[in-house]
């Protein structure tokens, strides 16, 4: 078991070479070292091939450490952090790689409903890694179904003004059957596309970061006469949407388009985003009263800002979406219900609606493939060219998250390492195309000189 498996939000490796069933019993133990013998664990899996099994030792970890364990089968990510709260469970756990290829696993791991700190993943890699684990008298293990508590909540969360057509891509991810329950019981005229759970991901990944993944969705919203078009991942934590016209909606547009809704009551509140949106985010929150809270990147990071700041709600870059009034989960399926209750309060169209956010110029996130071990020493190389060239032209650099430079001419440029990839993710931004070349090729001129193949233009 390498180290490297604990550097991230979660465990998260390819499928016996990273990640075992050894490795999974190992790190359940560790995992149960954060309870107290007795406690109640809830844990499910999403539809990989391999997820059975990785289950079942990890499982086996938990009770040998004295832990009780409630096996909820196959359900989406937050279908065990809904049931953590509703059963008062110390905490949880979900086999899943999310939406990492078919042939990737992990498991995300959470103390109450929350998920763990980069601090607490560290004690539990040490723990599994070294071996400190607990003694104690052997837990239990049973299966049981979740019924449909979870359905009924967002079902009497996010009743429609209106009734709209719907498309849902599920991507044969864990989401197929609840999505097409909760969208009837929403009243909605839905169809889901690539319902049936299938880890191998037959018709494309289970990704709706990447535009590749939406082909077919794009195409049947187009062909049905659908209002918006749904897209979820492979445990049901990123979505993405599409317009009527079959085009994308930028995670950006999307957030500002949710927050619009909850700012507009007039009740001011903080909003949280994370670094790589755009400054339209931020100054939309601006103008409409609202207080606008920078993130880190990654779900733990927004996730925990919106927490802390209580926000109404709270959007990140890959599509992780949180409500201030549904548990701060990154539960796409809610968000997809509540944004398709926000727009059957509207008179416009999805596009419509779009069309009225400010736009600036901006690159598509750039995911620059790298070697693992070297990602983070190409970062901060880069980290301290941009502190010392950037204030040179007056930029403004923080260290939030990789390295980020705020230029007058509203110009910004931003690199990071992934926590999920080998790769190292770039975005830039500007009020017009010199602004937004000048900043890229500051950036990029040190990515190049250190090996990194970063693309001549987006």
């Amino acid at each position: 078991m390498d180290k490297k498996l604990f550097e991230g939000y979660d465990v998260r490796g390819i499928y016996g070479k990273d990640l075992t069933e050894g490795d999974a019993e190992s790190i359940g133990r560790a995992f149960g070292t954060l309870f107290k013998p007795g406690d109640s664990i809830i844990v499910g899996g999403d539809a990989r091939t391999h997820t059975p099994a990785l289950k079942e030792a990890f499982i086996a970890g938990l009770v040998s450490s004295g832990l009780n364990v409630v096996d909820v089968g196959l359900v989406p990510t937050h279908v065990v952090t809904f049931e953590v709260l509703r059963r008062g469970a110390s905490g949880g756990a979900v086999i899943t790689a999310s939406h990492n290829p078919a042939e990737y696993n992990g498991i995300k791991m959470y103390l109450g409903d929350v998920p763990l700190s980069s601090k607490q993943m560290a004690v539990v890699g040490d723990a599994a890694l070294n071996g400190k684990f607990r003694s104690s008298a052997q837990g239990a293990a049973v299966a049981e179904a979740v019924g449909e508590y979870y359905d009924d909540a967002v079902a009497q969360a996010c009743k429609l003004g209106k009734t709209l057509r719907v498309v849902i891509d599920s991507g044969n991810g864990a989401c197929g059957p609840d999505a097409r329950k909760i969208f009837a019981r929403l009243d909605c005229k839905s169809e889901v596309l690539f319902e049936e759970p299938d880890g191998r991901f037959p018709n494309h990944a289970a990704d709706p970061h990447k535009e590749a993944t939406l082909d077919a969705l794009k195409k049947r919203v187009v062909e049905s006469k659908a209002d918006l078009g749904v897209a979820l991942d492979g445990d049901g934590d990123r979505v993405a949407f599409i317009d009527e016209n079959g085009v994308k909606v930028r995670s950006d547009d999307a957030l500002i388009f949710l927050l619009r809704h909850y700012l507009s009551q007039g009740k001011g509140g903080s909003v949280a985003y994370d670094l790589r949106m755009s400054n339209a985010v931020p100054d939309e929150i601006k103008r409409l009263g609202g207080v606008p809270v920078l993130s880190a990147a990654g779900r733990t990071n927004v996730g925990g800002a919106a927490r802390e700041n209580g926000a109404l709600v709270a959007g990140e870059q890959t599509g992780h979406t949180f409500f201030g009034d549904f548990y701060y989960h990154d539960d796409a399926l809610f968000a997809a219900a509540k944004f398709c209750q926000v727009l059957s309060l509207s008179s416009k169209t999805l596009s419509q609606e779009v069309a009225s956010i400010p736009k600036y110029l901006a690159s598509p996130e750039l995911r620059l493939k790298v070697p693992a071990e070297k990602k983070r020493e190409i970062v901060a190389a880069v980290v301290a060219y941009i502190k010392s060239e950037a204030p040179k032209l007056g930029g403004k650099v923080s260290e939030l998250d990789g390295v980020r430079a705020d230029f007058p001419d509203g110009a910004w440029g931003l690199v990071r390492v992934s926590n999920t990839e080998p790769a190292i993710t770039c975005r830039f931004e500007a009020h017009d195309k010199k602004g937004l070349q000048n900043v890229y090729a500051l950036f990029r001129g040190k990515l190049s000189e250190l090996g990194v193949d970063a693309p001549a233009s987006f």
